[in-house]
């Protein structure tokens, strides 16, 4: 809450000191005096009087003025400054000096566009973060790090690019050239009916590629089997895994690669974690040694006990049809009707399609 005050400070003071310097360039221009320039209200906190004018930054700083000699009618004018007063200007002069203000507004806001448009703005990269497990991406062949380059003849540069050619192509099946370490393939992706956000922030149905994101699932882990080895080890549902031995950790997808390399190569890895726990600031650090079972699996999460922490529920609404179905929280989320998840994603679709039906699933 205090970065945002002072971000509104910053930027209602950077407004008001353009539009004070408008109509303090305006009134000099026409040799208006200027008695006093201000930014903000109040008392004074700083002054410092150059030439005939006093520059001030006062306590309040919501606000500015400009005090001109003469711009109040009931304070007499010295007779050898009432030439430069601005209540004995023509008309047009005064008329300048008022309109100054906003005009000076609107050529900051006019100048601001400009740089803005000529630097440009942060992009998301047409790069792959994540892809749901048996989703029509998945399905397709997409995995995440891939990186979609061209979609039929179209280069794709951004992740709004392939979204943009994919928003009028419901029902048809896109030809996505694809990056993958040093090699370029190309794979038949369907385009299918997804939920999106218009400019004007209302959702609705348009052409989609399901089950990809550019966001990378975050190496926070949940864990539902008290006996697994990744609760005997001191992890808990949570947790944010930083290093697996000596590699750094930042998405799940990383963490379950590098378990996989280290268990090939021993039968303990050390687990550098961060713990949020209420009502503290800080994380809590900390290291837990994880044991490898003595049986291989193909799958890594099973074997050790690790899944993504979006998979289980966090809590629970009272009286909702969660509680009344028997959900509790700490659970994990396996499966919908026949449907295996493994990614918060797919149960928000899964259960908006069976919501729209009015079917209860198991």
């Amino acid at each position: 809450m205090l970065t945002s005050f002072f971000g509104v400070v910053i930027l209602l003071g950077g407004l008001i000191f353009f539009h004070e310097l408008g109509h303090y360039l305006v009134a000099k221009f026409f040799h208006v005096k200027v008695e006093t320039f201000s930014l903000g209200f109040g008392k004074k906190i700083f002054k410092k009087k150059w030439g005939e004018t006093e520059y001030c930054l006062s306590l309040i700083p919501l606000g500015g003025y400009v005090k001109l000699m003469g711009d109040d009618p009931y304070k007499p004018v010295p007779p050898e400054y009432a030439a430069r007063a601005f209540s004995t200007q023509a008309l047009y002069k005064r008329f300048a000096v008022v309109a100054a203000g906003p005009i000076a507004n609107l050529l900051l806001a006019y100048v601001l566009f400009i740089l803005v448009f000529s630097l440009g703005q942060p992009q998301v990269s047409s790069r792959i973060g994540s892809v749901i497990t048996h989703s029509s991406a998945w399905k397709a062949g997409l995995r995440s790090g891939d990186k979609i380059i061209a979609a039929g003849n179209d280069p794709i540069v951004t992740w709004q690019d392939i979204e943009t050619w994919a928003r009028t192509r419901e029902g048809q099946v896109a030809e996505l050239t694809v990056e993958r370490g040093p090699n370029q393939i190309k794979l038949a992706v369907p385009v299918t009916r997804v939920s999106a956000t218009n400019p004007y922030g209302e959702e609705e149905l348009v052409g989609g590629i399901k089950g990809m994101s550019p966001n990378p699932v975050a190496a926070s882990i949940g864990i539902s089997d008290p006996e697994s080895a990744a609760y005997r080890s001191g992890l808990r549902t949570g947790d944010f895994v930083k290093k697996v031995g000596n590699q750094e950790i930042s998405t799940f997808d990383e963490l379950s690669k590098e378990l996989g390399q280290q268990w090939k190569s021993g039968a303990k890895v050390e687990v550098a974690y961060q713990r949020f726990l209420e009502g503290q600031k800080k994380p809590q650090e900390g290291v837990a040694e994880l044991l490898f079972p003595k049986e291989r699996s193909e799958n890594l999460d099973v074997a050790v006990g690790l899944y993504p922490s979006e998979m289980f529920v966090r809590q629970v609404s009272k009286d909702s049809p969660a509680e009344k179905g028997g959900l509790l929280k700490g659970d994990r989320i396996v499966q919908i009707g026949d449907d295996v998840l493994q990614h918060f994603d797919t149960v928000v679709d899964t259960v908006q399609d069976l919501g729209s039906k009015g079917v209860a699933v198991n």
